[in-house]
């Protein structure tokens, strides 16, 4: 574990560096992905939109899940200091404020939105590996104690805990390395960015037993869970409508 980075009299965080590089890392996938089928102008407004979206989503999704703290009333007494303050970050809330601006902007431009999904998508599983090795190294968002022999002990935590960060990240990597394999069969737009919705969902879902996270109104379930299982069925969903769309235009060319 390492929080923070010294080069001479220079000192960042890990857990930041990680996450730039992540996004870095993410547009250029993105771009080296989407100049095959758009153009490039598009990031003129792309850009900013996911950079803000997954910004304010993150902070304001991670607010509100822990609503029932010490957190809420802080926020309700000076909203921007903890809106800008080292409240931590939500992942769900970051994808669906990036989701939302980029939705939006789609919809304003008249660019594909589904086309742009796809290219989003790898960019974000690039970022979803790098952000989490950053969580590790940070020493946030770790798991339950547990005996077993590769348990790590954070600073934050008392006992030897579970690594989730290091099993999600090795969890989308693996992921990444299917898609880039099976990348030239994804041949419907939004395809890749349902399964993909589905395999975070599902992964998110079973990874919460693991973690130590605010408890829903069902104590077994956090409210990530009820998140994840939405996220999850909601790529079902988008898999069905494509699945539908392609069945229908068969049938109307016959």
């Amino acid at each position: 574990m390492c929080p923070w980075i010294e080069i001479g009299p220079v000192k960042v965080a890990s857990f930041g560096v990680l996450h730039a590089l992540g996004v870095l890392f993410g547009f250029l996938v993105f771009v080296l992905d989407y100049r095959k089928k758009g153009s490039l102008r598009v990031l003129i407004w792309l850009v900013p939109a996911v950079l803000i979206g997954a910004f304010v989503g993150s902070r304001m999704a991670n607010i509100l899940l822990f609503y029932r703290t010490e957190l809420w009333p802080a926020f309700l007494n000076d909203p921007l200091k903890i809106f800008f303050g080292d409240t931590g970050e939500s992942s769900f809330g970051s994808f669906f404020g990036a989701l939302f601006l980029v939705m939006l902007g789609s919809l304003i431009t008249g660019v594909r939105f589904l086309i742009l999904a796809d290219s989003l998508t790898v960019g974000g599983l690039v970022l979803g590996v790098l952000g989490r090795i950053g969580c590790f190294l940070n020493g946030c968002c770790f798991g339950r104690p547990t005996s077993l022999p590769w348990a790590v002990r954070f600073p934050l935590s008392v006992y030897r805990v579970h690594p989730t960060q290091l099993y999600e990240a090795g969890l989308v990597l693996v992921f990444l390395f299917a898609v880039f394999v099976c990348r030239g069969r994804f041949k419907k737009d939004g395809l890749l960015f349902f399964l993909t919705t589905i395999f975070w969902g599902a992964e998110r879902f079973f990874l919460e037993f693991l973690r130590v996270t605010p408890r829903s109104f069902i104590p077994a379930l956090s409210w990530d869970q009820w998140i994840a299982a939405a996220v999850a069925l909601a790529g079902i969903a988008g898999i069905l409508w494509i699945w539908n769309k392609e069945k229908g235009e068969t049938w109307h060319s016959a």
